[in-house]
């Protein structure tokens, strides 16, 4: 049996239960908030068996019988889907170590595949290029990177719990640095984030590694301003996303990249600039492919599906 974990309202859900009703698959589908909310953890220890039972209050689901885990753990307010995450990770964990597959890993591997630092020190070694970049809450080495003249852009290190509000939170969008900026550079002590070059870019690719798999998308964003420096504010209808063809010494790299960090799904971010070069700029472990799927054709819910079905285990 397939465990689906995530929240209510998650839009990759429909075509992947669909996807696994057309091919007789039995899954079941949790949301670990409703666990935490009324729902029951129960472990049992006997001689050398273990039984583990997951209860949102409607359903239990008998863990011994689980295959394979699709971990979404979608939730609008964040604190709400780490904490229930949280709360089902002792189950996730033992059945990790014995061999079921999670996707996109365990726990402790999304969280360290989140870090931003540990992302561009991993691209580094597998052989990526990555925009010069400064991170820190130290006003000095910003203005030291400010100080050789090439346009940068900031971006947020980790989202802050704080922005949270009821059942949504803000996101703080990459922004170009200008004078202004660097007057107040004093006030990065209180709020330390990632200082990049800004690179001209050709397209912005978003890659979906599920597997040993790579879908590549190019997306032509640099010719709608809102979305020049930040795809995430992309204008669907003036912005093209094709599929692209993807260098595979590039891809091989981005694969090894996820599985480095213990993944078998990952998203990725991209961007070619005019030279012809190639850079990366995030990891994402859990990121979304729906809009991608439906804007090209490509057939990720299969891909994913395939994954969830294969025999063996992690």
């Amino acid at each position: 049996m397939l465990l689906i974990v995530t929240g209510h309202g998650d839009d990759h859900l429909p075509p992947v239960c669909a996807e696994l009703d057309r091919r007789g698959e039995h899954y079941s589908v949790i949301d670990p908030t409703a666990v935490e909310d009324r729902g029951h953890r129960t472990f049992g220890f006997e001689g050398e068996s273990v039984t583990a039972f997951l209860s949102t209050g409607d359903q239990t689901v008998d863990l011994s019988a689980v295959s394979a885990v699709w971990l979404r753990s979608r939730h609008r307010d964040r604190r709400v889907a780490e904490s229930a995450a949280t709360q089902i990770s002792r189950a996730l964990g033992i059945l990790a170590r014995r061999g079921v597959r999670l996707v996109p890993g365990d726990v402790d591997s999304i969280t360290r595949a989140g870090d931003k630092v540990l992302q561009l020190d991993a691209a580094l070694a597998r052989g990526l290029s990555v925009p010069r970049t400064v991170i820190s809450d130290d006003p000095e080495a910003v203005l030291g990177l400010a100080e050789t003249g090439i346009p940068l852009v900031s971006k947020e290190l980790t989202p802050d719990p704080a922005l949270a509000s009821g059942r949504s939170q803000f996101t703080r969008y990459t922004r170009e640095i200008d004078s202004n900026d660097l007057i107040h550079i004093d006030d990065l002590a209180r709020a330390p984030m990632i200082v990049q070059e800004r690179l001209d870019k050709v397209v912005e690719l978003r890659l979906t590694v599920i597997g040993e798999r790579v879908f590549a998308a190019a997306m032509e964003t640099s010719s709608v301003n809102h979305s020049a420096l930040d795809f995430r504010r992309y204008d669907l209808s003036n912005t093209t996303v094709i599929p692209w063809d993807l260098d595979a010494a590039i891809a091989d790299r981005c694969v090894e990249l996820v599985r480095i960090f213990g993944l078998m799904y990952a998203t990725i971010d991209l961007v070619v600039t005019p030279s012809g070069d190639t850079y990366f700029l995030d990891l994402n472990p859990n990121g979304q492919y729906g809009w991608i799927e439906s804007m090209t054709g490509m057939r990720m819910t299969e891909a994913l599906v395939d994954l969830l079905t294969a025999e063996g285990g992690s």
